[in-house]
This record gives C-alpha cells, sequence and structure tokens, in this order.
C-alpha cells in the first residue's frame, strides 16, 4: 500500500507539471487569432470528462490513459517543433494536440484523484480494536492518521507508540497506561480516558473537547495548544515539567499540582501512578491514596498524617521523619522503603509487608502490625510501645536492638533477629519462641512469658525482674548476670 501511494503520488505530480505545460501552451494560442476552434474542442473535452465519469471499469480507464500519455507525449512536441510546415496547418495541430492531450491529462488527473479518495475513504473507516491490538503485537508502532472511533481500548498498555492526527473521538480509554505516547493533533474529542496514565505523552494541538481527563496522569505531559474547551480535568494530576497552555490556570480545573511542599490536604488521588514523584514536605492530611503507586517516591517530611494508604506500592520510597500518624497502611508494600524517624503513631500496618524496611527510630507506638511481615526490617532504637505484634512475622532477622517493646502483644509468636537491649517490660510473650536469640540486656521486667520457649536464647544481663515465668523452657539458656524475677542475680 504505501509504494502504491508513492506511485501514486509521482504520477500526480508528473501530471500537474505536465497540466502547467498545457496551460502555457493554452496561453501562447489565446493570443493567436484562430480562437474559436479552441473554444470548440474545449467544449468537446468536457464533454468526453463527463462520459468518462460513467464510465465503469476504472482500471481500464488508467492502463488506456497511461498508454496513450506516454505514446503521445512524443506527439504532442512534434507539431510544434516542425517550423518548415505550413503555419496555418501547424496551428491547426498544435489546437488539435493540445486538447487530445489536455483531455488526456485531464482524465489522468481525475482519475488519481478518484484513487485518493478510495484510498481515503479506506483509511477513514475505523478498525476494531482486536485489529490494532492484532497490530501493535505484531510491533507496529507508527498509526498515524489511523481511525479509531469509538473504540474500546480500556486498560490496554502502549508505550512509544505514535498515535498523531489519529480520530479517537467517542473513544473507550479508561484506564489505559499509554507513557510516553505521541498524540499530537489526535482527535479525542468525547473521548473517556479517566483514570489514564498519560505521563510524558505529547497531546501538542489535540483536540480533547468535551474529553474525560478525571484522574489523568499528567506528569510531563505536553499539552501545548489543544483544545480543551468542555475538558473534565477534576483530580486529575500534573507537576511542574507538564506543558499548558499559555493562559491556562490547571488548578481551576480542580487539577492537583505535584510538587514538594505543595497543599494536597483531602485531595482524591486513589489509584493514582505517583512512582518517582517529589512529594517531599508535602500536606498531604487525610487524603485518600488507597492503591497508589508510589513507588521510589520522595515523601520525606510529608505530612501524611490519616492518610488512606492501603493496598498503596511504596517499595523504596523515601519517608524520613514523615509524619503518618492514625494512616491507614493495611496491606501496604514497603519493601526497602525509609522510614528512618518517623512518626507512625497508632498506625494501622496490618498485613502490610514490611521486608527490609527501615523504621529505626522511628515512633510506633500503638502501631497494629497484626500479620505484618517484617523480615529483615530494621526498627533499631524504634519506639513500639503497645503496639500490636501478634501473628506479625518476626523470624527473618529483624534489628530490635534498643527497640522500645513496652506493652507489646507478641502472644504466640516466633522472633528472630537482634534484641540486645530492646525494652519488653510488661509486655506479653506468653506462649512466644524466642530461641536461639540475643536478648543480652534486655529490659523484661513484669513481662509475661508464660510457656515461653528460651532454647538456647541469650539472656545475659537481661533483667527478668517480677516476670511470669510460669511454664517457661530455660534450657541451655544463657542467663549469667541476669536479674530474677526474685530480684536475685543469676550467677
Amino acid at each position: 500500500m504505501e509504494q502504491l501511494e508513492q506511485n501514486y503520488k509521482a504520477l500526480y505530480k508528473y501530471f500537474v507539471g505536465f497540466k502547467s505545460q498545457i496551460e502555457d501552451l493554452k496561453q501562447q494560442l489565446h493570443q493567436a487569432s484562430e480562437i474559436d476552434p479552441l473554444q470548440v474542442l474545449q467544449s468537446q473535452v468536457f464533454a468526453l470528462q463527463r462520459q468518462l465519469q460513467d464510465s465503469e471499469t476504472v482500471s481500464e480507464v488508467v492502463d488506456t490513459a497511461t498508454t496513450e500519455i506516454i505514446v503521445d507525449n512524443a506527439e504532442i512536441a512534434t507539431p510544434i517543433l516542425e517550423l518548415d510546415i505550413d503555419k496555418k496547418a501547424q496551428e491547426e495541430k498544435i489546437v488539435t494536440a493540445l486538447s487530445d492531450e489536455e483531455f488526456k491529462a485531464e482524465r489522468m488527473i481525475w482519475l488519481v484523484h478518484i484513487t485518493y479518495a478510495k484510498e481515503e475513504e479506506n483509511l477513514s473507516k475505523p478498525i476494531s480494536a482486536e485489529e490494532f491490538c492484532k497490530r501493535h503485537n505484531a510491533g507496529e508502532k507508527d498509526f498515524t492518521g489511523i481511525n479509531l472511533t469509538e473504540v474500546n481500548l480500556s486498560k490496554s498498555s502502549l508505550r512509544d507508540v505514535n498515535l498523531s492526527r489519529a480520530n479517537l473521538s467517542g473513544a473507550n480509554l479508561c484506564g489505559v497506561a499509554w507513557e510516553s505516547i505521541n498524540l499530537s493533533g489526535a482527535n479525542l474529542t468525547r473521548a473517556n480516558l479517566s483514570g489514564a496514565n498519560l505521563r510524558g505523552a505529547k497531546l501538542m494541538k489535540a483536540d480533547l473537547s468535551n474529553a474525560n481527563l478525571s484522574k489523568v496522569n499528567l506528569i510531563e505531559a505536553n499539552l501545548e495548544s489543544p483544545n480543551l474547551e468542555g475538558v473534565n480535568l477534576q483530580h486529575a494530576y500534573y507537576d511542574t515539567a507538564t506543558v499548558f497552555p499559555t493562559n491556562f490556570n490547571a488548578a481551576e480545573t480542580k487539577a492537583y499540582l505535584i510538587a514538594p511542599g505543595v497543599s494536597l490536604q483531602n485531595a482524591n488521588l486513589a489509584g493514582a501512578n505517583l512512582n518517582k514523584v517529589n512529594l517531599a514536605g508535602a500536606d498531604l492530611q487525610g487524603a485518600d491514596l488507597n492503591s497508589a503507586k508510589l513507588q521510589c517516591a520522595n515523601l520525606s517530611e510529608a505530612n501524611l498524617s490519616q492518610v488512606n494508604l492501603s493496598q498503596a506500592d511504596l517499595n523504596s520510597a523515601k519517608l524520613l521523619e514523615a509524619n503518618l500518624s492514625k494512616a491507614n497502611l493495611f496491606e501496604v508494600e514497603l519493601y526497602s522503603a525509609d522510614l528512618t524517624g518517623a512518626n507512625l503513631n497508632e498506625v494501622n500496618l496490618s498485613k502490610a509487608k514490611l521486608g527490609s524496611v527501615k523504621l529505626a527510630g522511628a515512633n510506633l507506638r500503638k502501631a497494629n502490625f497484626m500479620q505484618a511481615d517484617l523480615s529483615n526490617a530494621n526498627l533499631r532504637g524504634a519506639d513500639l510501645s503497645e503496639a500490636n505484634l501478634k501473628n506479625a512475622k518476626l523470624n527473618s532477622q529483624p534489628n530490635f536492638i534498643d527497640a522500645n517493646l513496652t506493652k507489646v502483644n507478641l502472644l504466640g509468636v516466633t522472633l528472630s533477629g537482634e534484641f540486645s537491649r530492646a525494652n519488653f517490660s510488661e509486655a506479653n510473650l506468653c506462649g512466644a519462641n524466642i530461641s536461639h536469640i540475643n536478648l543480652s540486656e534486655a529490659n523484661f521486667t513484669s513481662v509475661n512469658l508464660r510457656g515461653a520457649k528460651l532454647y538456647r536464647a541469650n539472656l545475659e544481663k537481661a533483667n527478668l525482674k517480677d516476670a511470669d515465668l510460669t511454664g517457661v523452657n530455660f534450657e541451655e539458656t544463657k542467663l549469667s548476670g541476669a536479674i530474677m524475677p526474685d530480684g536475685t542475680t543469676h550467677e
């Protein structure tokens, strides 16, 4: 098809030039005295053109016209250049050749236009979502000018695809992941892009009139000179790199600016793709970030109190000294995240994935860690007083050195890792398995250790004053220098 289109363009270009030459000849003849015969012949040309338009087989006409034009090219020049013949006869031949050749040129130009019209008609037919996906999956990236009117491509994933000047009017594009896509000059009128990820997309001169862009990710997107009449940008989000039309105020559309130090109190960013964004020092108190993607995001010193981050992805995020008091982090993912010195007072971390998380020096008072995974977590010096660690996973070397575990609930928990100098005063360790653990110099005053297993545990210099040791297994436990429940020091 591409080769055919190139051939048509070359043929069209040839006839445009050829017609120009004919027009020059016509102008010369108009200056001569024999004008009437030319006018008669021209009227005949027009009649022949009308007959040609009634022809049923276009291909035959193309073949015939192509043959005639090649053969007759030489014949045109011959009567014009033979200067030794009679002048009147020469003019008659020129008029005849001109009329015939003008007719053939006009005929071929018309056929070219017809062919192009048919090609454009084929291109104008909307293709189905299945056909589009099939072509894309086969490796096609350039869909310039494609017609996808009212197509349903919701939740599809495209990257670095060219859809410039595409017709996507009325299309269902909810939740698409189209990062870095080229939509410049595209027709997106009435399209539904709610929740779409258009990060880094090119939307220059696109028609977005009456389109739904609510909750759309427009970070680093280019919206230079588009038609935004009637567009819905409510709860869409953008950053300082996003390009909007001159004098366009995105804040008035209730879209959110994502930048350090911004105020986004009670913002609705549920499900938002905010990977790698910088919100350091931002005020997000009471915001809804349920299921949001915040991988590698910077939220250090941000106010996230009472925020809903349930099932959010915060893997490798930075939250140093952030305020997350009373936040909901149910089933949140915080693998390798850094929350050093953060305030997580009364936070809900039940079923949270906290593998290798950094919580050193963090305030975790009254935090709920039920069924949370704390494998290899660093809680050195953290305050977990009155926290609920029931059924938490603590058997993969977490670091609790110097941690405050006063009044924590560790009922039936299996502990591993480092707990030296940890404070367990008044904690509930009933039935807990703390075998093989370093608990040297730990504080166990008034702790409930009934039925606990302390096989080969190191409790050297630990304080067990007033602890309930009913049914405790002390087999091979190191107790030298430990203060026993009655206040005596173990030798």
